[in-house]
């Protein structure tokens, strides 16, 4: 019939934003972070979506949760950038979003960028949000925030009540220690697309800056030709040398051979 509207099913409206339902599950509920924090998160890459020619959410989904969470925090410093009136440049004209860059692809995509056209992207934001992430999301967000009540007041209870852990319930500390100290001698490294790393590169640039027998291992992802490895899980011997990379910050750049590297601390997987 001509001029007939068609409807969208909640159903059909939810498969079709299934991928973007994964990813907002993977934000709220497997990294833990804040419900309405992850809706705006992803309001901002499908904002990026539409101005960039990839498929933003699909490639962030397909990353390890560490760099997901990682990605998360430099969205919402995006996010603070384009809602701020003032701009503050990061620290020592460091990339502050290397990661967002690399998945985009972009070489124009910067904080500066964002403040500047922090107008049109606040409105065009704004409409993602309310057109997309409300009714694909909304569901999953009642049911976090759900969740996270029901285990606060179960917390509360568990405080009232007498402690009778056995001691299986509360292994020795040099077991508890074990993978924590492996998590705090383990870094993160990303590349730029177009500037592939190779692992000896890596290894070398390490061993020579920060000691000869400084790694313990490099874990390069896995990408298939012509694709290029856009990071690396480096574990060294020491905590100590992470602290010698990052001097402080958050994150650290290097050029390795003209090619830039940016290395931060690995984010483990919640338990």
């Amino acid at each position: 019939m001509a001029g007939a509207v068609t409807t969208t099913t909640q159903d059909e409206f939810n498969t079709f934003h299934c991928i973007d339902r994964d990813l907002y599950v993977v934000l709220s509920i497997a990294l833990c972070r804040d419900p309405m924090e992850c809706m705006q998160i992803m309001a901002f890459w499908l904002w990026l979506e539409r101005l960039c020619p990839c498929d933003v959410v699909y490639n962030i989904l397909s990353l390890p949760w560490a760099l997901i969470n990682d990605l998360a925090e430099e969205a919402a410093l995006c996010l603070s950038c384009i809602n701020s009136d003032v701009f503050i440049p990061p620290p020592n004209n460091i990339e502050a979003i290397p990661l967002t860059v690399a998945v985009l692809d972009q070489d124009y995509i910067s904080l500066p960028y964002f403040f500047d056209n922090r107008f049109e992207a606040k409105k065009k934001i704004a409409k993602v949000y309310n057109t997309v992430c409300v009714r694909a999301l909304s569901d999953i967000m009642r049911k976090v925030i759900e969740q996270t009540a029901t285990a606060a007041t179960a917390a509360f209870a568990a405080m009232q009540m007498p402690s009778k852990a056995s001691s299986s319930a509360n292994p020795p500390k040099d077991e508890r220690l074990g993978k924590e100290g492996d998590d705090r001698r383990t870094m993160f490294a990303t590349f730029s697309k177009g500037y592939p790393i190779l692992e000896r590169e890596l290894r070398e640039f390490m061993s020579k800056t920060f000691g000869a027998n400084c790694i313990e291992s490099v874990r390069m992802h896995e990408a298939a030709p012509p694709k290029q490895s856009l990071y690396a899980k480096i574990v060294f011997r020491s905590a100590a040398t992470v602290e010698m990379v990052l001097k402080g910050m958050h994150m650290a750049k290097f050029s390795i051979n003209g090619k830039h590297v940016w290395v931060r601390k690995f984010v483990p997987k919640p338990s």
